[in-house]
């Protein structure tokens, strides 16, 4: 084993906002442990940017089922795009309801988008 500093930078491009996630950590890696699931590991952690990563598909594409968790979880850990991205989910599910919120919790941290698209 080996100490290493790992840094995983995404940036992703929506609309004319960059959102730039940057993760920096001490950590030990095995030949067993995968980016994947060290992203997997850090999101259970508390790390929402490493839950968006893997819901927007860095590490390699998922299901739908994982992407909507993975997106949720981004959402519940404060990525404000991860809640944008999940209403629109919900709202294509026709859960209104569900939409509303997570919408309203992209505003509430910051995002600009979903504060002027909010559903009443």
């Amino acid at each position: 084993m080996r100490w290493v500093f790992v840094i995983i930078l995404a940036i992703v491009l929506c609309g004319s906002y960059y959102y730039i996630f940057l993760y920096e950590k001490k950590i030990v890696l095995t030949d067993e442990l995968s980016i994947k699931e060290l992203a997997v590991l850090n999101c259970d952690n508390g790390f929402g940017s490493s839950c968006f990563n893997l819901a927007f598909g860095i590490f390699g594409a998922l299901d739908k089922h994982d992407t909507v968790l993975f997106y949720e979880k981004a959402c519940n850990k404060g990525i404000d795009i991860a809640c944008d991205v999940i209403s629109k989910v919900y709202l294509d599910e026709n859960k209104i309801e569900k939409a509303r919120l997570a919408r309203q919790r992209a505003c509430s941290l910051g995002s600009s988008i979903a504060c002027a698209t909010l559903i009443h």
